[in-house]
């Protein structure tokens, strides 16, 4: 499994950059045909805790194709027996069923989209090399952060883990101090309430 065999989910695809290059643990949400397993194998194999869940016993609760056939009751038990673990997690990504027409070019392009591998491990070894960059955060992000906290009522662990995943893609992006762009990229990585 590399990231050029993963048909689309580029935020899932960079999410696993991320995981890599910060030591981060991962967890993708998606149907079992999804992708969701194969993120995960190849999330594994750069040495990153990860783990693939549905989000309801079905596994199509939110899939724009297929319809979920589960009562309201087995989501909410499921949700709280796969979710309770949650904080074991840094990143959470949601992983789609890519439409018809992106399977079907990428099947034409020889079962290959995005950057080469050798790419995204070079600059994922890059980050790993460079020494921690600085926590402190500019008004434009102590707000953002701020307005996270509020509408997704993070604890004081998941900012802290919001911060840390954000320091990883400063260091990705190769800067020294974090910036509203990588507190942003990072806030997308808690998983939403439903």
């Amino acid at each position: 499994m590399k990231f050029t065999d993963v048909c689309g989910n580029e935020h899932a695809r960079r999410a696993v950059e991320v995981a890599a290059a910060g030591d981060h643990s991962i967890q993708f949400i998606g149907a079992f045909e999804s992708q969701a397993g194969d993120l995960c194998a190849l999330a594994r194999k750069l040495g990153v805790k990860a783990r693939a869940v549905t989000a309801c016993p079905c596994g199509h609760f939110g899939d724009p194709v297929r319809e979920c056939t589960c009562e309201t009751q087995m989501i909410a038990r499921h949700r709280r027996q796969v979710f309770g673990a949650e904080r074991e997690f840094d990143i959470t990504v949601e992983v789609a069923i890519p439409h018809a027409d992106r399977i079907v070019r990428w099947m034409n392009s020889g079962y290959a989209e995005g950057e080469p591998d050798e790419v995204v491990m070079e600059r994922v070894r890059k980050a790993q090399a460079v020494p921690a960059v600085s926590l402190q955060l500019d008004a434009t992000s102590l707000s953002l952060l701020k307005t996270a906290v509020t509408q997704l009522a993070l604890s004081p662990a998941q900012v802290r883990g919001v911060t840390r995943v954000a320091a990883t893609i400063a260091r990705l992006s190769g800067s020294d101090r974090l910036g509203a762009a990588h507190v942003a990229e990072a806030i997308q990585y808690r998983r939403k309430t439903w």
